[in-house]
C-alpha cells in the first residue's frame, strides 16, 4: 500500500512503477491506492498506463466517488482485478453535511452509473464509516446501501463493514457522545447492527 501527498514527485511516481514492473514480471501484484482522493490525481492515470505486465496486477482503490475518470472506466480491461472501494458517512442531507464541499446529487448518480457500465473482473462495495456527524441517520443509510445491494453488482457490506466508526480525532468518535445520546441512539435505530450496538453501549470512563 503507498499513501502519496496529492502532487506525486516524479522520483517518487518513477520509483513506484519501476517497482510495481519488476515485481509483477514474475508474478501477481496488488497495488492499494487511498488516501487524497485517487480519481483526481493524474499520477494514478500515468501510473496505470505505464504497467508493464497489467494482466498480472491487481488494482484496489478507494474513492468518494464524486466523478468517474475515463481512466477508471478502461483499466479494468487491462488488470487482472479491480476492487473499487466507495466511501459513504449517509446520504442526502447528511452526506453533505459529513462531506461539506461534496454534491450527494453527483454521487448517487455515480453509483448507479458505476453499476450499469458492469466493468469487467471489477467489485463494487460501500465503504461505510460512521462519525458524530452521521450516525443518527443510519437507518436511512442502511436502507439506501440494501437498495443498491439488491439491485446491481454491488457486493454485501454485511453488518460488520457496516459498523466502521471514526476514532480520531476523539470528538467525531460516536463513543465520545453523551451517554444520554447513546442511549437514544440505542433505542430509536431500527438497523443499528451488533456491532454499533456494542460501540454505543460503551461506558465512559470517569474524567
Amino acid at each position: 500500500t503507498t499513501r502519496v501527498a496529492s502532487n506525486w514527485s516524479p522520483e517518487h511516481l518513477a520509483a513506484i512503477l519501476k517497482d510495481i514492473n519488476t515485481r509483477s514480471s514474475v508474478g501477481p501484484v496488488v497495488v492499494s491506492i487511498k488516501g487524497d482522493e485517487p480519481t483526481i490525481q493524474p499520477e494514478v492515470k500515468t501510473l496505470l498506463e505505464n504497467l508493464e505486465s497489467p494482466q498480472r496486477v491487481t488494482l484496489k482503490i478507494i474513492t468518494n466517488l464524486q466523478v468517474i475518470p475515463t481512466w477508471l472506466v478502461l483499466a479494468p480491461e487491462n488488470l487482472k482485478a479491480t476492487e473499487i472501494g466507495v466511501s459513504i458517512e449517509g446520504v442526502e442531507d447528511t452526506y453533505e453535511y459529513s462531506r461539506h464541499l461534496g454534491s450527494w446529487q453527483e454521487f448517487d448518480a455515480n453509483v448507479k452509473q458505476i453499476a450499469v457500465l458492469r466493468l469487467p473482473r471489477t467489485t463494487l462495495q460501500f465503504k461505510v464509516t460512521h462519525s458524530n456527524h452521521t450516525i443518527g441517520d443510519m437507518d436511512r443509510l442502511f436502507d439506501y446501501l440494501d437498495y443498491h445491494e439488491q439491485q446491481s453488482q454491488w457486493q454485501k457490506t454485511g453488518p460488520r463493514g457496516r459498523s466502521n466508526t471514526v476514532h480520531g480525532p476523539e470528538y467525531l468518535n460516536p463513543q465520545q457522545l453523551p451517554q444520554r445520546v447513546r442511549e437514544q441512539l440505542l433505542e430509536c435505530s431500527r438497523r443499528i447492527t451488533p456491532q454499533l450496538a456494542k460501540i454505543l453501549s460503551h461506558t465512559q470512563p470517569d474524567s
